[in-house]
């Protein structure tokens, strides 16, 4: 497998993780029509969740755009 199949089959795999995850979290927030009974504590780590997943997201973006930059310029 070269280097820039590896990176992305690994971030494929950390976005499908955050798709779910983010599912997840929007049927919490009343997405599924159902009430959820969350107290400060519960909406609390929701704000977390939501932060870190977007953190996890932006830094697989930029390891995949600097693959892909790094192999562009082997390409060269």
């Amino acid at each position: 497998m070269t280097t820039f199949a590896r990176i992305a089959d690994h971030q494929g795999d950390r976005l499908l993780t955050a798709s779910y995850a983010l599912n997840t979290l929007a049927d919490l927030l009343g997405c599924d029509g159902l009430e959820h009974h969350l107290s400060d504590r519960d909406l609390k780590g929701l704000h977390h969740a939501i932060k870190a997943i977007s953190d996890l997201m932006q830094c697989s973006a930029m390891e995949l755009y600097g693959t892909a930059e790094k192999i562009g310029r082997k390409d060269q």
